[in-house]
């Protein structure tokens, strides 16, 4: 299997890693930035690298795309020239309309990276509620948490591209609501039916945290990613995030996610609270397994074999094996909400 890889920062060469340990055959990567070409050309030993997707005229089976949100719509499109089969970044798009040009123009010709399915314990709490074992849910909460924003955290993000976009309101979608959030709402409909928005509980933006001196700022590329300003029809940045939603028209759900963790380095947490019992995963201590309490009797129960979601691709390009896929029409549900939550508020 032959792949050109558009994007080559740090979660491009993510992806390159993954299909490299998969035997995948990296033929071309794409990216402005010519140290990022030069690093990905010497990892990956990638035979072609250009700024241009145009130009890459090799043979290939596949496209993998890793670039910032804002460019998800028209790297997308461009790829799919190719009429290849295309992995792609969450969110689908910046918005609802550009999402739904996507899944029109796109198609079923695609599988989008909700990376969190590849958590073993996600599946053994779905096999869980399959069994009836919590009897009726009263309460969901989950939540997904990284501190790299915080005071506490040593990440030197302030110069660095990787976290800077993420607060860009030219680059971002919506900051950690659409980047952390994104991953929690696609659980949720793995393990229920529906998942309708009701209310924002609590929102702080980039900006605010600043203002209040939450956080300190000041970096050189603030004339690159304007992170102080309001940017016309554009989403807020949102560093940290809490909503009431309704899961299967009539379980309340909590959501929340945040960059600026005060607890967490990184976490996935998901609490179901039933009248028989409570279910509960925390990526934190334990990506396998799920804590299941009954009264006082407590039991771990580990998550059934799955199909990491790179592998997933690669099974569909050369065998064109589904494997329940999550699909661009998946994407679309949940760009649905998140426009509602960002722009509707």
């Amino acid at each position: 299997m032959k792949l050109l890889m558009i994007g080559l920062g740090s979660m491009g060469q993510y992806h390159l890693k993954k299909f490299t340990n998969l035997g995948i055959d990296i033929v071309g990567g794409v990216d402005p930035d010519i140290n990022q070409q030069k690093k990905a050309q010497q990892l990956y030993n990638i035979a072609w690298v250009g700024d241009k997707v145009e130009d890459f005229k090799g043979e290939l089976d596949a496209i993998s795309i890793a670039v910032p949100d804002a460019f998800h719509k028209s790297c997308y499109l461009i790829a799919n020239k190719f009429n290849k089969p295309l992995f792609l970044e969450k969110p689908l798009a910046c918005n609802l309309p550009d999402a739904l040009d996507l899944e029109k123009q796109i198609g079923e010709n695609c599988l989008i990276n909700y990376s969190k399915r590849n958590v073993i314990a996600l599946f053994a709490l779905k096999n869980i509620l399959n069994e009836n074992k919590l009897g009726h849910i009263e309460k969901v909460e989950i939540e997904y948490n990284q501190d790299w924003l915080s005071k506490e955290s040593r990440i030197e993000w302030m110069e660095n591209d990787r976290y800077l976009w993420r607060l860009s309101p030219l680059y971002s979608a919506g900051g950690c609501l659409a980047d952390l959030g994104s991953h929690l709402l696609d659980c949720l409909f793995i393990l229920f039916n529906k998942v309708n928005f009701q209310k924002t509980v609590y929102k702080k933006t980039f900006k605010e945290e600043i203002d209040e001196d939450i956080i300190t700022y000041k970096s050189k590329k603030e004339s690159q990613y304007h992170l102080l300003e309001k940017v016309s029809e554009k989403p807020l940045i949102y560093v940290d995030y809490k909503g009431s939603f309704l899961i299967d028209e009539q379980i309340p759900c909590t959501l929340s996610c945040s960059f600026i963790s005060n607890k967490y380095k990184e976490a996935m947490i998901i609490k179901i609270i039933g009248d028989k019992a409570t279910a509960y995963i925390d990526t934190s201590l334990d990506r396998k397994n799920v804590i299941l309490q009954t009264g006082d009797d407590v039991q771990t129960i580990m998550g059934p074999p799955i199909v990491p979601t790179y592998t997933q691709f690669k099974n569909f390009v050369e065998n064109k094996v589904q494997d329940e896929l999550p699909t661009i029409h998946r994407a679309v549900e949940i760009q649905k909400i998140l426009q509602e939550v960002l722009f509707c508020l």
